[in-house]
Formats: C-alpha cells, structure tokens, sequence
C-alpha cells in the first residue's frame, strides 16, 4: 500500500541533498521494505503516515549519525566549522531553492519543516540536531520574517529555554545535564555546539585570570570537569555507526547565491536580499 501523500512533501524534499551523506547516499528506496516482509502493521503504518513523514523520520537518522560523527571529533577545529555550515545552510535552504529565492509562503513552509525535524530529534534525545536547528531557525535572518508559530512550536521554545538555557548563558542547563549524566551516554545524544563553546569559553577565562596573576581554582575545576567528559563522549562515539552529511560539509560560501566569503557579509547580503519580501 502506498504512503498518502503530503501537501508538504514537494517543499521539504526540495531540500533533502542536504541529508545525504559522504559515506552513502540517500534515495527513495533506501528504506523500502522487502515485498516478502510486509506485514500488517506496516499497513496501518502507511495508512496514518504520510511520504511527508517518511522524509521526516529518515533525515532524523541521518542528523543523528551525523552528531554521532561530530561527538567522535570533539577538541578538533572541524567541529565549530562543521557547526557553522550546517547553520547557514539551514538558512539558505530556507530563503533558496536551487533557481532562486522563495516566494515567502514556500519560506514559511521550509521553516515548519525544520522545525519538525527539530521536533522528532528533540523527541529522541539527539540535542546536538535540535540546538543547531534551533540556532538557524531563530538567526535574524529567518527571525525577520516573523513566521506564524504553530502551539505546539511555541510550547517546544519555552521547552528549549529551559531544558537548555539561552544562547547568551551559552546553554548552561545543556552543559550542566551533560555534566549530570556523564555515566548515562545511552540515554541522550549532547551537543557538540555547546560542548566546544563551553571548553572554548573556560578556557579563555582561565587563562585570563591566570594572566592576571590569580589561580581560579572553580574554573579549573570546572575547565578538568569540562575536558574529562568531553574525552569520554568522544570515545564513547568513536565506534558508533556514522556518517557525516552535506549539511555539515557543504561550504555554504559555494552556495549558487551567495558572492563573498565573509560570514557577515553573507548575512549583510541575506538581509538585504530578502528585506522585501512580504
């Protein structure tokens, strides 16, 4: 039986290249399931779930071998830049299919479906897909549309805010979970974002006070905490099955639209391209 059809699959599978990865390739039949294997749950399945849903639950897989990939590579200078890319090129999916800009209907169709792929990660623990999605959906690029927020979209923020904090404590409460369950790493997939800024932002401090002739005994602590934890996560991941994908790796500067090599330039250009859309 074949999988009903969504209204919005023609514009998120606009943006699935994004999910395929260095090691395999994402295609319609990576999932199919065996003729000589179906049974009757997969036919209920199928009728309450849509092809939409499908993609939904097979990028997920992939965010998440993907953060497993970013967690084995944490304290090496791949992951910020890996973060950083996969930022943008939330936001250039976003505002760009690949012949131009959006009309802002299609934006706001686009921003719904990441947010769902936030949702489903979320749902299964893999925070380091939620904060990044997180991070490209609230960036003054997208936030200038001023999208309409589903209920469940809003009860998810106030969710994030407090299970992680806020961008400018650098998601303390993250950091402080991550630090709480360092002998449960079965349960809950960290971010790899927030783990990298935290040991980056403890360090400076440190040195800092250092400099200044003083010994900061809490911030050492905390800096030893900081880089022992970090240590065994990335051990932890370092045999999980994973693949880094374009998301990730995609130079976002060899985006079809963009014409500089300059972060902020990019996001100068971003909003000055899109200031009249209505």
């Amino acid at each position: 039986m074949k999988k009903r059809k969504s209204r919005n699959f023609s514009i998120a599978s606009a943006g699935r290249d994004l999910f395929n990865g260095l090691y395999y390739e994402y295609t319609d039949t990576s999932f199919s399931v065996p003729q000589n294997k179906r049974c009757m749950r997969s036919i209920i399945y199928n009728l309450f779930s849509s092809d939409y849903d499908d993609l939904l639950e097979k990028n997920n897989l992939h965010l998440r071998k993907a953060s497993y990939c970013l967690l084995s590579c944490l304290k090496n200078q791949i992951v910020p830049e890996y973060i950083n890319n996969s930022i943008l090129n939330i936001i250039l999916d976003i505002v760009y299919h690949k012949t131009g800009m959006r009309k802002k209907k299609e934006m706001a169709k686009m921003y719904h479906y990441y947010f769902d792929l936030a949702k489903i990660a979320y749902k299964n623990n893999d925070h380091n897909t939620t904060l990044v999605i997180k991070c490209a959906l609230e960036h003054i690029v997208i936030a200038r549309f001023k999208f309409k927020l589903l209920k469940s979209e809003k009860k998810l923020l106030n969710d994030f805010k407090e299970n992680y904090g806020m961008f400018l404590d650098c998601y303390k409460n993250h950091v402080k979970y991550i630090l709480d369950n360092k002998n449960n790493l079965d349960s809950f997939v960290p971010s790899a974002m927030v783990l990298d800024m935290h040991l980056k932002k403890n360090k400076a401090y440190t040195k800092a006070f250092k400099n200044i002739g003083k010994y900061p005994d809490e911030l050492v602590k905390h800096q030893r905490e900081l880089n022992s934890v970090s240590l065994q996560i990335k051990e932890y991941y370092h045999n999980f099955p994973n693949a880094i994908i374009n998301l990730y790796t995609d130079n976002p500067f060899d985006h079809p639209f963009v014409y500089t090599n300059n972060n902020n330039q990019m996001i100068g250009d971003l909003l000055d391209a899109t200031k009249n859309i209505r």
